[in-house]
C-alpha cells in the first residue's frame, strides 16, 4: 500500500547539486513526489511503498554528488498526498533547523577539462563552474543557497546558460553560480595609474607585467591577491616593500603537484591535500640545493616522522643521539622503503631556484594549486608564481576594488589590477594546512572550510528536530588569530580567519562578520563564551554584546585549548591536557603558557606548570627573542625566582648545557653574552629586570623557545609571530639531517637536545598525573605544538609510553582553534 513520507536529509546537501541528484534517482526509479531546500537541509516527500521508499533512499545514499555529505536521514509518516510526477520546488526557511552548507569549492575536474577544451564554449572562461564547484559562501547573502540570494543575482543568464540551469539532467542544473562569456563575470584591466584598459585581453596584459618583473593584484574568490614571479628578486623585494612585510615567507603557487615536486618533497597525504577542493595552502618542505644533494640524500629518510624518533628514547647523552641517527641512516639507505624511488634524482633538478626573498630561511615552501580559472591561466602560462593575500600586513584582505584602488594610489609599485566585478560578500583568505607524523594538522581555518558546520557531539543533549529550540553560543575567541564561532544545537560554525586584531580594520571586519553570520545561520545566543583576558577585543565585544537572558561563561585560555581537542575528538572523560604556547591569561592574573591540566567538560584543574620566571613586560618584550633569553638567564641563578600562590606543581626544562654553551661564548665577547644586541641594551634590560619594574611573570614555553634560540646565537628577534621558535627547530631539523656529519654545529645538536628534553619533560609530566588522576588520555595543543620535531617525539614518547594522544586535526592547535573549544565548554556549562 503507498504511503505518504517525510524524507530529511542533513549534511552538506545545499550547493553541491544534491536537488537535482535525488530529482534524477526518482525519475529513473519512477516515483512521485517533490523535494526543497529548507533552511539548511533537504526536505523529500514521496508517495510510494515503504519498501520502494527505502530503495530510493538507499540509491540516494550510494548516488549522492561528490561534495555532498550526508551526516542522517530521518523518515516521518505524512497526510496521504496523491502526487502524479516527481518536481523541485522553490527552496524555504526553517527558523529551527541546523544549516550545513558547502564553503568555497575549487574547480571540478568536469569544468577543468571544459576549461582546456577549445572546442568547448567556455574554453578559458575565468569564471566557469557548475553544481558541482565554484564559489559558495562568499557570495552569499542568505540562506537558502539560490541564484538569487547569491551576488551572481547582478549576472542575467543568457538563454545558453538559462537552458542548462533549468535542464534538471544537465550538470549545471540549478548551478548558481552558472556563466558564460556571454552573460557572467569577465575579467578587467586596471593599470598602475588607476586607467581601466581598453584592452580586449586584460589577462595576456596581466601576464606581460609579471612576466616584466611587475608585482600585480588578482580578485580571486575570497579577497585580491598580490602576485609576481618567485624567480625574480626584484619583484619579490617589491612585493615586500608593499605588504610592509620584512620577513615572513610568502605562499607559491603551483600548476600541478609534479611542478611542485621539482621544488619540495610531497608525500602522498600533502599532495593529496594540495588537490582537494578546498585547496589550502600547504607547507612542504624544500628539496635540498643541488650542491649539497649527496649529504642530504643521506638524511633525506629524517622527513619520516616515524624513523626519524624510532626507539630514540632517553638517551643519556647528546653524543648518543648522534650515534643511533648514524645506525638509523645507514638503515634506511641499506633498504628500499618510503618514496626512495620518487626522490631518486630530485635533488639534481635544473629548474631556476627562487629568490632568496620568497622563503627567506624557512625550510618550507607554502604551497597551493589553482582554484579558479584566472589562476590557471596564469600559472599555465607562467609557471609558479608568489600568490599572496593583498593587504598591508596587521590588516585584513582587501576584497573591493575601491579598497584596491586605494592600495595601489599609496602603493605605486603595483603594475595593476586583474579584477572582476563579481560582489564578495564574505572576504576570507586562503587555509593553511601541513601534515605531521601522517596526519593533516590545521593551521589556518578559512577558504574551502569555513562556514562548513563540525557537529560536536556535546553533553546538554541538543535535538536537531525541527520542533526543538536548539541552544545557541557565541564563542569570541582570542585577540590573536582570532577566530569566532556560533554554534546550533550540536552544530559549531567557526567565522573566517580574521588574523590579529591589531587594527581598527580588522575589529571592524570580526564584528561585521558577527552580526552578518548571526543572520545568515538564524542564530540568537543564548551563552556567550570569552577569554578571561580583559583587554581583548573580542572579549569586550562579548561583553557588550550580551542582550536579554544570556548567560555568561568566562573561559580561560588553555583550558580553551584543551577543550578544542575534545570537541574535536568527542572526549566526554577526562584528560591530562597539555597546553604550550606562547602567551594566555591566567586564573592568578599572571601570563601562563606552559600547562599541564586535568579537564572534564567545562571544569578544569590545573595540575602542573612551567616555573614562573619575571620578564619584561610589553610587545617589544615578546617580539625580542634576546629579552627572553636574559630573564631564563637571571632566573637560572635564582632560588624560588616566581613562588605561586597556589599550590600546583613547578617543572622546569634542564637548560644546563645550553646555559654553558652561552657562557662559553662569552669569551669572545668580552664577558657579555651573544645576544643579538649590543651590551648597552643588555644592561639596561638587567637593570630593569633586577628593579622589579615593568614585570610580568610567565610560565610561557614559546617565550622559552625564543630564549634558547637566543643563547645559542640562532635567531634574537621575531620578525614575525613565532620566528625565533622556528629557527629552532630548523636547527634542530638541520642536526637531525647532518647526523651522519661530524662537523654538525653544537648549537644545532643543542637545539635538538633541547626539544628532546622538552618531549621527556611532558612525559613526566603526564606520568605523575596518570598516578594521581588514573587518566591515561592526552591531549596535546596551543601554537608550540605546530613545531614538527616536537610534536612528533612528544607523541612518540607518551604512546610507548601506554597514552592515548590527541591533538588539533580540523582547527588549528594556535590560537584559531580556542573559540571553538570555548564553544565546547559553554556546552557544558
Amino acid at each position: 500500500m503507498n504511503k505518504t513520507e517525510v524524507v530529511t536529509i542533513r549534511g552538506v546537501v545545499q550547493g553541491v547539486g544534491f536537488r537535482p541528484t535525488v530529482f534524477r534517482i526518482a525519475t529513473g526509479l519512477e516515483m512521485k513526489g517533490q523535494v526543497r531546500n529548507e533552511g539548511g537541509v533537504v526536505r523529500i516527500v514521496v508517495t510510494d511503498t515503504p519498501e520502494r521508499i527505502s530503495a530510493f533512499i538507499d540509491e540516494i545514499r550510494r548516488r549522492k554528488p561528490p561534495m555532498a555529505r550526508i551526516d542522517s536521514i530521518d523518515r516521518a509518516a505524512s497526510s496521504f498526498v496523491p502526487f502524479t510526477m516527481f518536481s523541485i520546488e522553490n527552496s524555504r526557511r526553517s527558523e529551527n533547523e541546523i544549516a550545513v552548507i558547502p564553503a568555497d569549492i575549487a574547480m571540478c575536474d568536469d569544468c577543468l577539462l571544459e576549461f582546456l577544451d577549445p572546442a568547448n564554449p567556455r574554453y578559458r572562461h575565468p569564471f566557469i563552474s557548475c553544481a558541482n564547484c565554484g564559489p559558495r559562501f562568499s557570495i552569499m547573502s542568505s540562506l537558502p543557497y539560490d541564484r538569487d540570494t547569491t551576488t551572481m543575482s547582478d549576472f542575467p543568464m543568457c538563454s545558453t546558460c538559462s537552458s542548462e540551469y533549468f535542464d534538471p539532467l544537465d550538470r549545471r542544473y540549478h548551478a548558481q553560480t552558472v556563466s558564460c562569456y556571454a552573460c557572467g563575470p569577465q575579467a578587467l584591466w586596471l593599470d598602475g595609474h588607476l586607467g581601466r584598459s581598453r584592452s580586449v585581453t586584460p589577462i595576456e596584459v596581466a601576464i606581460e607585467a609579471i612576466r616584466g618583473g611587475g608585482v600585480i593584484a588578482l580578485k580571486g574568490v575570497g579577497g585580491y591577491y598580490l602576485v609576481c614571479s618567485p624567480f625574480d628578486e626584484g619583484a619579490v623585494s617589491r612585493l615586500r616593500l608593499i605588504k610592509q612585510r620584512e620577513q615572513k615567507p610568502f605562499a607559491v603557487m603551483f600548476g600541478s603537484v609534479s611542478s611542485l615536486r621539482e621544488y619540495c618533497l610531497v608525500d602522498e597525504l600533502e599532495a593529496e591535500l594540495l588537490a582537494s577542493p578546498e585547496r589550502p595552502i600547504v607547507l612542504v618542505e624544500q628539496l635540498p640545493a643541488p650542491d649539497t644533494a649527496a649529504q642530504q640524500r643521506m638524511g633525506i629518510y629524517f622527513k619520516s616522522p616515524q624513523l626519524r624518533f624510532s626507539n630514540f628514547g632517553k638517551l643519556a647523552s647528546l653524543r648518543q643521539c648522534q650515534n643511533f641517527a648514524k645506525i638509523t641512516a645507514a638503515r634506511f639507505v641499506n633498504s628500499s622503503i618510503r618514496q626512495g624511488s620518487a626522490l631518486s634524482g630530485a635533488c639534481s633538478c635544473s629548474q631556476a631556484e627562487f629568490a632568496d626573498g620568497v622563503c627567506n630561511d624557512s625550510r618550507f615552501v607554502g604551497a597551493m594549486l589553482p582554484s579558479m580559472g584566472l589562476q590557471y591561466l596564469l600559472v599555465n602560462e607562467l609557471g609558479p608564481l608568489v600568490m599572496t593575500s593583498a593587504n598591508v600586513s596587521g590588516l585584513p584582505i582587501i576584497f573591493e576594488e575601491a579598497e584596491m584602488e586605494d592600495l595601489m594610489r599609496r602603493a605605486p609599485l603595483i603594475a595593476g589590477s586583474l579584477y572582476n566585478t563579481r560582489r564578495i560578500m564574505t572576504p576570507m583568505d586562503d587555509s593553511v594546512a601541513c601534515v605531521i607524523s601522517g596526519k593533516p594538522q590545521m593551521i589556518r581555518r578559512a577558504k574551502g572550510y569555513v562556514p562548513a558546520a563540525i557537529m560536536v557531539q556535546s553533553g546538554f543533549g541538543a535535538s536537531a528536530d525541527v520542533a526543538a529550540k536548539p541552544q545557541m553560543i557565541f564563542s569570541a575567541g582570542a585577540h590573536l588569530k582570532s577566530v569566532f564561532s556560533l554554534s546550533k544545537g550540536p552544530a559549531v560554525y567557526l567565522s573566517q580567519h580574521f588574523g590579529d586584531l591589531g587594527s581598527f580594520e580588522s575589529e571592524q571586519m570580526y564584528e561585521s562578520a558577527f552580526f552578518r553570520m548571526k543572520t545568515f545561520f538564524d542564530i540568537e545566543p543564548q551563552i556567550v563564551a570569552y577569554d578571561l583576558h580583559p583587554n581583548y577585543f573580542p572579549t569586550r565585544f562579548a561583553k557588550n554584546y550580551v542582550e536579554g537572558n544570556v548567560v555568561l561563561v568566562p573561559v580561560q585560555h588553555h583550558h580553551a585549548h584543551i577543550a578544542s581537542v575534545m570537541a574535536e575528538h568527542s572526549l566526554e572523560e577526562p584528560v591530562i591536557g597539555v597546553a604550550f604556547d606562547g602567551t594566555g591569561y591566567g586564573i592568578d592574573g599572571k601570563i601562563w603558557g606552559g600547562e599541564i591540566l586535568i579537564c572534564e567538560g567545562a571544569e578544569f584543574e590545573r595540575f602542573s606548570h612551567l616555573k614562573y620566571v619575571k620578564m619584561l613586560g610589553g610587545d617589544d618584550s615578546m617580539r625580542e627573542g634576546w629579552k627572553s633569553a636574559l630573564s631564563h638567564k637571571l632566573a637560572s641563578g635564582a632560588v624560588d625566582v616566581c613562588r605561586s600562590e597556589y599550590a600546583e606543581r613547578t617543572f622546569e626544562i634542564d637548560l644546563t648545557e645550553i646555559f654553558e654553551y652561552a657562557h662559553a661564548c662569552c669569551a669572545h665577547n668580552d664577558g657579555d653574552l651573544e645576544l643579538g644586541t649590543g651590551s648597552g641594551s643588555i644592561a639596561a634590560a638587567e637593570a630593569a629586570i633586577r628593579s622589579g619594574i615593568g614585570l610580568v611573570e610567565t610560565s610561557s614555553v614559546g617565550r622559552l623557545f625564543d630564549a634558547v634560540a637566543s643563547l645559542l646565537g640562532i635567531h634574537h628577534v621575531n620578525r614575525y609571530e613565532g620566528e625565533c621558535a622556528i629557527m629552532l627547530e630548523n636547527a634542530a631539523q638541520r642536526a637531525l639531517d647532518g647526523a651522519t656529519n661530524e662537523a654538525t654545529s653544537d648549537a644545532d645538536q643543542l637545539a635538538l637536545l633541547f626539544h628532546r628534553r622538552v618531549a621527556e619533560k611532558v612525559l613526566d609530566e603526564c606520568t605523575l598525573a596518570r598516578q594521581n588522576y588514573g587518566i591515561d588520555k592526552v591531549c596535546l595543543s596551543g601554537g608550540v605544538f605546530q613545531n614538527r620535531i616536537l610534536l612528533d617525539q612528544t607523541e612518540r614518547l607518551l604512546s610507548e609510553a601506554g597514552f592515548s594522544v590527541y591533538r588539533n586535526i580540523i582547527v588549528p592547535p594556535n590560537d584559531g582553534g580556542i573559540a571553538f573549544g570555548q564553544n565546547y565548554i559553554a556546552m557544558h556549562a
